[in-house]
């Protein structure tokens, strides 16, 4: 199970002391309540609660600083002349949220003025596709319209080969684009601008990511067998445990 990422969730005998019936899924933070009630038979019934709605999590936009290209010299003497600010302000017995408002202002202000920032793309593409594959696609788009319309055997002969041949081409180019992040030495698809090490291990880190099936943010958290997500319900639930603890 841990070899292919699934997680078992009955965790309480169901029959005798033995822990025979299993619930396991791959995506844990679905599963609302599980807990055993007892059977007909010699077997406990494994009850649990799902939530099947289809949660779409969407990257926003968001500003990515890029360092390379930081002005750190003038970074630096802004941050000289800061701490010679506050170092009078300190004399002349300021507060500390003063003192505090201070730095921070000034240091945002510096990084927004010497270092470039980039936007980054609003969702995940598929790098696989290439323009001849998207062209393919509109195409059998095309035919399938056309053959819905006029259910002709020659239409229909048309968009079921133009059907195979984007998913024949679709096959290969996911393949191609896997083996060039796996081994970059691959000519068709080495890139000049990712031939360093660290870039080639970003990309393949960045695909495992995306294709994780479960939220990567914070989980949450299980009292009794019921999985509460709400902030307010999972700090009652740390403080109970802090609590019955110390």
């Amino acid at each position: 199970m841990d070899d292919h990422g699934l997680t078992q969730l009955i965790d309480v005998p169901t029959r005798n002391q033995n822990t025979l019936d299993l619930l396991i899924t791959n995506l844990p933070n679905k599963i609302m309540r599980s807990e055993t009630i007892p059977g007909i038979s010699d077997h406990d019934i494994v009850y649990s609660e799902l939530d099947i709605n289809p949660v779409t999590h969407k990257q926003l936009p968001r500003k990515i600083p890029l360092y390379k290209k930081a002005r750190w010299d003038s970074i630096g003497k802004e941050m000289d002349e800061l701490h010679c600010n506050i170092s009078r302000m300190a004399v002349n017995k300021e507060t500390v949220e003063t003192l505090w408002e201070t730095f921070i202002t000034t240091l945002q202000k510096s990084i927004k003025t010497h270092i470039p920032h980039k936007t980054t793309k609003t969702k995940d593409n598929s790098p696989w596709i290439t323009a001849e594959i998207r062209h393919m696609i509109k195409r059998r788009d095309r035919l399938y319209k056309r053959k819905k319309k006029s259910n002709h055997t020659e239409d229909i002969n048309k968009f079921k080969k133009c059907k195979h041949q984007v998913q024949r081409m679709l096959r290969q180019a996911y393949w191609t684009y896997i083996e060039g992040i796996i081994d970059p030495q691959t000519e068709e698809n080495k890139d000049p601008t990712d031939s360093t090490p660290q870039a080639t291990s970003k990309r393949l880190f960045t695909f495992i990511k995306h294709r994780k099936k479960d939220n990567s943010s914070i989980i949450g958290l299980k009292d009794k067998g019921i999985l509460y997500k709400e902030p307010a319900q999972k700090a009652k639930i740390l403080n109970n445990q802090f609590h019955s603890v110390f």
